[in-house]
């Protein structure tokens, strides 16, 4: 599982309304879905969280990989009401059974 937590996510609501913020979960939640594959699942939890389901994954290396497509779907920015919004998220992987052995901190 990857779990994604939209930053400052509260300060487009507050300075560009509830509408738009709507909207920015929205394109958020499309660009992040076509980062996935074919198999796997994106939900969102509530508010600014969101949970990829990452399925017939064998390496913490290949959801890694996913990941860093999730974070890279912020790099260029969302375009709502004619408004440029800058995205970014906190990204959290869990991953059961573990299939290789801890990395080592350098």
């Amino acid at each position: 599982m990857i779990y994604i937590d939209l930053d400052d996510f509260k300060r487009v609501n507050d300075r560009c309304g509830h509408h738009v913020g709507d909207l920015y979960l929205q394109e958020v939640a499309v660009r992040m879905k076509q980062q996935l594959r074919g198999g796997d699942m994106l939900a969102r939890l509530g508010g600014d969280e969101f949970a990829a389901l990452v399925s017939a994954v064998r390496t913490l290396d290949g959801v890694e990989e996913i990941a860093l497509r999730l974070e890279r779907c912020f790099d260029a920015p969302f375009v709502v009401e004619g408004l440029s919004l800058h995205g970014a998220a906190s990204i959290g992987i869990a991953l059961y059974p573990r299939t290789e052995p801890a990395k080592k901190a350098s």
